[in-house]
């Protein structure tokens, strides 16, 4: 796991540096505008000028990550702005993707400006996409805000939030639109564009991994699973169903539980559990829970908002001198309060999703890509696109355990998407056989009137 590659200082946002590049940009200005006119200098040097201090003043407060010194454990210390594995494997995927496009619409009449005025549409439409997608999923944690925060908590993506398949829906609705705009055919657009995207998928799969996102269940096989660090996301899940205490649980039956109303219990967004095996020598036994015990995880974080709860864990586990964040609550028993000593400093072994789902997208990019010149129809290898990349995430979301149901069942949003995906590839498999689109090599452009 590389959660944070990198921290960008502060310094070069902050006074007298920001004053420093103030001047030099005014200066610059100032040049240009005696050569090239005042107007064409105020468009050149105004725009970075204005979000540099933009920036510096509105939204630097917003993404300065934090951590916490161990010669000061209560005070928030500002590390800089992070520059995440994550993001760079994104970035690296929309590369990735727009260079192959670039080579594979050569032949077929789009241009290398196509295709940068094309990924433009897809990032911020896919962006808005994958958003949608995580806000439905977990509408609850955004409903509970009353309307001001709620609308700044659905824009507020610092923390992250998205959700693949949605940003796969939005791509194609950005897709479809600038095709309309341009004229260009949008069956044969997606064919050629399709491996583009698997590839950006398999690139930034691998940033999820690096995230500790989008993780898998228990694995017990030796060569395959995965133990991710404290603080990540699969060790706090570990934590909240006590298996980092060495204890199996089950959800509990609110009716039984005393102690705890219904929204107290919403307020703290973890249900009860109940105990089913204790085994000898493992951490729970040591803190004395029992079969039988009905308990709930809480987690408590840092006196300073700034710090993330990840990184109370983290620093507690390494020694630093803080108070004991987890508590093991007990229904109708004394709280246990479980001391930094005996939390270990990984989860234990789950099965690495985010590679397989990479490996997945990679290999399908190979075969989308390598079906594009056996069709016999425009969006052929699109529709092929939808059916597998469908099927096979669906199966893989079995193997995850990050997300949860939808809509009444135990089926997550994804796998309700990819029921979709599989569907729309049918229906364009029939559409294209009954109808029979497909032009001659080079013609990506309508004509005129838009016909065929």
């Amino acid at each position: 796991m590389l959660q944070t590659l990198f921290h960008i200082p502060l310094w070069p946002f902050e006074s007298p540096w920001i004053w420093v590049w103030t001047t030099v940009m005014m200066l610059g200005g100032l040049v240009h505008g005696t050569k090239k006119g005042w107007a064409d200098a105020a468009g050149f040097w105004g725009p970075p000028l204005g979000l540099l201090w933009v920036f510096s003043i509105f939204l630097m407060g917003e993404v300065v990550d934090y951590g916490i010194d161990p010669n000061a454990p209560t005070q928030a210390v500002p590390l800089g702005i992070a520059v995440r594995g994550y993001g760079l494997m994104m970035l690296l995927g929309i590369v990735a993707g727009v260079v192959l496009a670039v080579h594979r619409g050569h032949s077929e009449g789009l241009t290398a400006d196509h295709v940068f005025s094309l990924a433009l549409y897809l990032v911020i439409s896919g962006i808005v996409g994958a958003r949608v997608f995580y806000v439905v999923q977990y509408w609850e944690s955004f409903s509970a805000e009353p309307m001001p925060h709620r609308i700044i908590a659905m824009l507020n993506m610092t923390k992250g939030g998205l959700v693949v398949l949605g940003s796969f829906v939005g791509g194609l609705v950005g897709m479809l639109y600038w095709a309309k705009q341009h004229k260009i055919r949008f069956l044969k657009l997606a064919d050629l564009v399709g491996p583009s995207f698997l590839i950006g998928l398999s690139l930034g799969r691998i940033g999820c991994f690096f995230n500790g996102c989008c993780f898998g269940g228990y694995c017990e096989i030796p060569q395959v699973g995965i133990q991710f660090p404290v603080g990540s996301a699969p060790y706090v899940r570990q934590l909240e169903n006590a298996a980092i205490l060495g204890v199996q649980t089950s959800v509990a039956d609110q009716a039984d539980s005393n102690s705890t109303s219904k929204s107290e219990e919403s307020a703290t967004k973890q249900s009860w559990r109940t105990v089913t095996a204790v085994p000898a020598g493992s951490v729970g036994e040591r803190l004395g829970l029992e079969v039988g015990n009905k308990i709930r995880i809480e987690l408590f974080g840092h006196p300073d908002s700034r710090i993330s709860t990840d990184k109370v864990l983290k620093a507690g586990v390494s020694s630093v001198d803080l108070p004991p964040a987890v508590v093991v609550r007990r229904d109708g028993l004394d709280p246990i309060t479980v001391p930094w000593s005996t939390l270990p400093p990984v989860t234990q072994p789950i099965h690495p999703t985010q590679l397989y789902s990479s490996v997945n997208a990679f290999i399908l990019a190979i075969l989308v890509g390598l079906s594009y010149r056996f069709r016999r129809f425009d969006g052929q290898s699109f529709a092929w696109l939808l059916v597998l990349y469908g099927i096979t995430r669906f199966i893989i979301e079995w193997i995850r355990v990050d997300e949860p149901g939808q809509f009444g069942t135990d089926l997550s949003i994804s796998q309700w998407g990819c029921i979709g995906l599989l569907i729309g590839g049918v229906i364009l498999f029939v559409y294209g056989s009954v109808r029979g689109t497909k032009l001659p090599t080079g013609t990506m452009q309508m004509s005129p009137d838009g016909s065929r």
